[in-house]
């Protein structure tokens, strides 16, 4: 009876106003299906959100993690050859100092093998100087000695008698000797080897001994003087040593 009372009511309504509910009524309709099928559809999505799958899962990991590991492992690699880097470059820097320190040693050998070697020749040709008169020198020395012996031969005594031609010889030969003396000294000879000097046996040759007791270890007698250029023994004195008995 209610749902005829309420038909004839809307019976009684103008055309418009039917029309009207009639729209509004479908609209709400629409509205409620439009609404329900987005929550159908909307469901099933957050449900992938919220529960992944294995297989989403899988692709995530291959397609997510694994360029962040290769990420890391481009960065250790990169560290990798950076410390690797630095140890070459240390062992080659080690390597380029003992290069350089050996290379320093054999310079200073070097160096100091020049200057030994400078030195040597400095002193040989300075000696080369100094005695390139050596032998002209020791055949000199035999003239000096026959001067010598000549005015031995001739005793003090008769050297002051009334011989005037003796006289003059003995002065021509005292003369002659020191005048070559002179040269001897102007170019380094000089003339050593005398009685009671002490007996060096780099400067004397000692022919025989005398026994003495108050004088040992000196030249008691001299039989040839010796003869020195500059600091070189040209000649040793040939002298009798004494010795304690």
């Amino acid at each position: 009876l209610g749902w005829a009372r309420e038909t004839s009511e809307l019976s009684q309504l103008p055309h418009t106003r039917i029309f009207w509910f009639t729209f509004i009524v479908q609209l709400i309709m629409y509205r409620l299906a439009y609404t329900v099928k987005a929550v159908s559809r909307a469901q099933p999505k957050f449900q992938a959100k919220s529960m992944p799958t294995l297989s989403h899962t899988f692709r995530n990991f291959s397609t997510a993690e694994e360029p962040k590991v290769d990420a890391q492992n481009g960065s250790s690699n990169g560290e990798q050859k950076v410390e690797d880097s630095a140890n070459v470059a240390a062992k080659e820097t080690e390597a380029l100092k003992a290069e350089i320190k050996d290379l320093k040693e054999r310079v200073l050998r070097s160096l100091a093998e020049e200057e030994n070697v400078r030195r040597i020749a400095k002193r040989d040709v300075e000696n080369a100087h100094a005695y390139a008169n050596v032998s002209f020198a020791k055949s000199m020395l035999d003239v000096a000695d026959d001067l010598e012996r000549a005015l031995n031969v001739v005793p003090a005594d008769q050297r002051k008698s009334g011989d005037k031609t003796l006289q003059t010889l003995v002065e021509g030969i005292e003369m002659t000797d020191k005048n070559l003396h002179k040269i001897f000294k102007k170019f380094g000879i000089v003339k050593f080897g005398k009685v009671d000097e002490p007996f060096d046996p780099h400067h004397h040759d000692a022919l025989y001994r005398i026994p003495d007791a108050e004088k040992p270890d000196t030249v008691g007698q001299v039989v040839k003087a010796g003869y020195k250029l500059k600091d070189r023994v040209i000649r040793a004195a040939e002298v009798g040593a004494r010795v304690a008995p």
